[in-house]
């Protein structure tokens, strides 16, 4: 099912991503990243080399095989190839594609600042990236990345739904609230993660519900609330610090 999605990402482009598609079986995993900003954590975290270094006592999902982030504020254009670097960490582009533009609105009871994305010529761009990121502690680890320069909200309910994307993991990580570019907590992914076939979702707990995600389910009502409960069990944990200093960060496997 979710290569149905992908392709209505690809659109009709010949590009590397089109033949990436191609090579698919219907075993892909996808970890959703909303709210990613510049942050590439994920790929580390959720790398199979991470899970075998701090193995839990439960059975743990796969790692993905993709990664998708989206954002409608990112900055992460970079003039060259280099997406992060530090001491520790260096975040590179080895290959990248322009995909087919999105044209979701920038709501303003969930955007605080959609009117400075669209004067800055980033909304709507979605990149289709390979990835590889080179640790100190775990080496290099190479992945394709797929960034869309939209409102998760607006992405969720009118591309990834419709289209029948399934993820294996959706990250919760400094999703705004705020504190950062919307007014949501990002507490609607909730109401998604059954359709989205979610097995573990990554949060830093910051999941009260406010005005845009309240704005969501009003513009959106495919975002309502899923009638099955979920179940969440946490299988591993990790300090604030060492991943955005704004909560610690849980794995929590779901069942419904």
């Amino acid at each position: 099912m979710s290569i149905k999605f992908l392709k209505s990402l690809n659109g009709n482009s010949k590009g590397r991503f089109a033949k990436y598609i191609a090579g698919l079986s219907e075993d892909l995993r996808i970890a959703w990243y909303p709210s990613a900003g510049c942050d590439f954590r994920d790929l580390v975290y959720l790398s199979q080399r991470y899970a075998e270094g701090r193995p839990v006592t439960v059975s743990e999902p796969s790692s993905p095989s993709l990664f998708l982030h989206t954002d409608y504020m990112s900055n992460c254009l970079p003039d060259n190839d280099v997406l992060y670097s530090d001491e520790r960490t260096t975040v590179r582009i080895d290959h990248e594609e322009e995909l087919p533009a999105l044209q979701f609105p920038l709501d303003g009871d969930i955007v605080v600042f959609g009117d400075q994305a669209r004067a800055d010529g980033r909304t709507g761009r979605v990149r289709y990236m390979e990835v590889t990121v080179e640790t100190d502690e775990l080496g290099i680890i190479s992945v394709p990345v797929v960034y869309a320069f939209v409102g998760n909200e607006a992405f969720c309910a009118r591309q990834m739904l419709p289209n029948e994307a399934v993820v294996s993991h959706v990250v919760h990580v400094r999703y705004g609230g705020g504190f950062g570019g919307g007014y949501a907590s990002g507490s609607w992914l909730l109401s998604v993660l059954a359709r989205l076939q979610c097995q573990c979702f990554l949060t830093d707990g910051h999941l009260h519900e406010q005005s845009g995600d309240l704005a969501a389910y009003a513009r959106y009502p495919i975002l309502r609330n899923d009638p099955r409960p979920v179940h969440r069990s946490t299988i591993r944990t990790i300090r604030s610090h060492q991943w955005s200093n704004h909560g610690d960060v849980s794995w929590d496997l779901l069942t419904y």
